[in-house]
């Protein structure tokens, strides 16, 4: 991509994608996990996660980017791998571009709420 192209608005450089990508599992404002079986030692969260989806609606990663309280952070790396698990094959619409392209890879932000004194966890679908 030249300069001159990104100058004269052909191309949007590290811009987000006009429509985002979405999750097409349960469209409820939360969805239940269970989490006490295969992560009994993960406890009670609020987590900001940014999920990698790809062109094609499929799930690549979560990363964490933030989580309450704050003292759970030394844990992300366990919360990450909980994401990653639950997400692997759940289906997404991928992000899409005005003119019709879709990025390579978008990502979707959400909010995760994790109650461990509940059967499951609440994940907050926005």
């Amino acid at each position: 991509m030249s300069r001159q192209a990104v100058l004269a608005g052909n191309f949007k450089l590290n811009a987000p994608p006009d429509v985002m990508a979405k999750y097409t599992g349960n469209q409820a404002n939360t969805i239940n996990i269970s989490i006490r079986d295969k992560y009994p030692g993960l406890k009670a969260a609020k987590l900001l996660v940014s999920l990698v989806i790809d062109k094609n609606g499929k799930f690549e990663q979560a990363s964490v980017l933030s989580i309450e309280p704050q003292k759970l952070a030394m844990n992300k790396t366990q919360y990450q791998n909980f994401l990653d698990e639950h997400f692997r094959n759940q289906k997404f619409i991928p992000a899409v571009n005005n003119n019709g392209t879709k990025p390579e890879v978008s990502n979707l932000i959400l909010r995760i709420a994790i109650e461990t004194n509940l059967p499951g966890s609440m994940v907050e679908n926005k």
